[in-house]
């Protein structure tokens, strides 16, 4: 039986340096996207192994000369194809060291990238680093695998792979993406355990849908989806593959859950399935966290009320922008009405409303983000709980990415290799990277976007204290809802949250 080893990259590929780096800590978990590859590969008849780079740091430290026999099969056997997840842009420099230190072991063993970051980058990735890459796989990537697996094993290029960009006699060839599946419940549902890894490092993530957000935003990739990986339309798990993948990661001693996705935008009619779907399952006797994530606004009353009852106890709201005119410029469809009515009825409905920001917008002002100021204020009394302050990182293939003069920026990372720079940054516990402002607005330079995020943190860690009140206010309508969290639960929460504001980014 062929053997496939899938590999999580560290964000520099160095035990001691990755230590120090400031987003290290975060991604040593898995990226569900390949560990529902693995799953679909072991469907189809391939054995795999799956390997944490981060772990091994984490746990023993990783020296050099254990590599081959870390990353040989089963019983010291070679391989056919590596796997190297590329998902965030913190990972570039680790991914590229590692297929280089995989080639030199392995030389005759197709190296592919995989992921949001690798996709975005995928011609640019071959141009540079085709001596250890020998292809990037462009958005999903279950049935290109599969075909990619087929020319490997029969001895024949990789031509007319779906969405594989590779290198031939030093030209980079784009295949176009040609295949995706059409009902994705032809993926299994991922269960660590048959996997073989560390159920520690598993964020117990649920994927509910695939496809392009319903929402415009300039400066996020969801609205894109069909450009940049060929999903034209939303595609949606069944209810019964969704309860089943819960079951799945409750048995396996998951207490927590999330749906990550932009499963807000399925319909009011799905949502209501799957709720109520959870509801009939008991899930939320099973559970001592449930979050899920939506923009402000879609997400009625209704809804609230029946994902609470299924056991939602918080949900994350991309606030952004205090500034109904930076909201307009930038196409994100919400009010500041829409905002503030979000976190009264999720309150109401016994959902902790937890609120993300960003500065650095185009167009926005002084005045603009003291409006941001403001609302931050208005939301923390109708009991919001800030969890997260960015400044806005313009991601590549992103409408503000490739009009920056119509948005009036300027863009200082352009290249793959600028966004290393996302690698190779010591960790600041303030969160001060002016090396890692990816742009400058028409009113303010980089430092003046830090400088913006840093007064946003600050003004949320001094309102701690009035956070715990609210919520101490809110507490019975929360424990009404959910007899099984406690006052010091959501206390706990609430202070662990604001300890890291400080160094929150992207």
């Amino acid at each position: 039986m062929a053997e496939i080893v899938l590999i999580h990259p560290p964000t520099i590929f160095n035990p001691v340096l990755f230590r120090k780096k400031f987003l290290s800590a975060p991604l040593v978990h898995y990226g569900y996207g390949m560990l529902y590859l693995g799953s679909f590969l072991i469907k189809n008849g391939y054995k795999i192994k799956i390997i944490n780079i981060p772990e091994l740091y984490q746990w023993w430290g990783c020296r050099k000369e254990l590599l081959p026999s870390i990353f040989s099969g089963s019983h010291g056997q070679t391989p056919i194809l590596f796997g190297i997840e590329l998902n965030w842009m913190h990972q570039s420099l680790g991914a590229i060291q590692l297929a280089k230190r995989l080639k030199k072991f392995f030389p005759e063993v197709f190296i592919v990238f995989g992921g949001v970051h690798a996709s975005l980058f995928a011609k640019e990735i071959l141009l540079e680093y085709s001596d250890y890459v020998d292809g990037v796989i462009k958005g999903e990537s279950e049935l290109s695998i599969l075909d990619l697996l087929r020319k490997i094993e029969s001895g024949k290029p990789p031509e007319n792979v779906s969405g594989l960009v590779w290198a031939k006699n030093g030209k980079v060839i784009e295949n176009p993406v040609t295949k995706i599946l059409e009902n994705i419940d032809e993926v299994p549902p991922y269960s660590p355990k048959k996997l073989g890894i560390n159920k520690v490092f598993v964020t117990p993530a649920v994927n509910i849908m695939r496809g392009p957000c319903s929402m415009e935003c300039i400066y996020c990739i969801g609205p894109r989806i069909p450009y940049i990986f060929g999903r034209q339309k939303i595609a949606c798990h069944s209810i019964n593959w969704i309860i089943e993948q819960i079951s799945i990661l409750i048995e396996e001693g998951y207490k927590r859950l999330f749906f990550q996705d932009y499963f807000w935008c399925i319909g009011k009619n799905n949502l209501l399935k799957i709720a109520q779907a959870l509801q009939k399952e008991k899930i939320n006797e099973k559970l001592d966290y449930f979050n899920i994530t939506s923009a402000p606004g879609f997400l009625d009353e209704e809804l609230l009320e029946e994902f609470s009852r299924a056991g939602v106890d918080n949900i994350d709201y991309g606030v952004e922008s205090g500034s109904q005119k930076v909201l307009d410029t930038v196409r994100r469809k919400v009010t500041i009405s829409q905002i503030r009515d979000s976190i009264k009825i999720s309150v109401k409905k016994g959902i902790i409303p937890n609120t993300f920001w960003m500065v650095g917008f185009p167009e926005e002002t002084v005045e603009d983000v003291m409006k941001t100021f403001q609302l931050l204020k208005e939301t923390i009394e109708l009991g919001g709980l800030p969890r997260w302050v960015t400044p806005l990182i313009v991601v590549p293939k992103t409408k503000l990415y490739e009009e920056p003069e119509r948005y009036g920026i300027k863009l200082l990372f352009k290249s793959f290799r600028d966004y290393i720079a996302f690698s190779n940054t010591e960790h600041n516990p303030n969160a001060w990277y002016p090396n890692l402002i990816t742009h400058e607005t028409k009113y303010f330079k980089n430092y003046d976007i830090l400088k913006m995020a840093f007064i946003l943190r600050m003004l949320i860690k001094r309102s701690l204290n009035r956070i715990l009140e609210k919520a101490r206010e809110n507490s019975k309508i929360y424990m009404k809802y959910h007899p099984n969290l406690t006052l010091s639960e959501i206390e706990k929460r609430i202070t662990s949250s604001i300890s890291v504001i400080q160094g929150s980014f992207w």
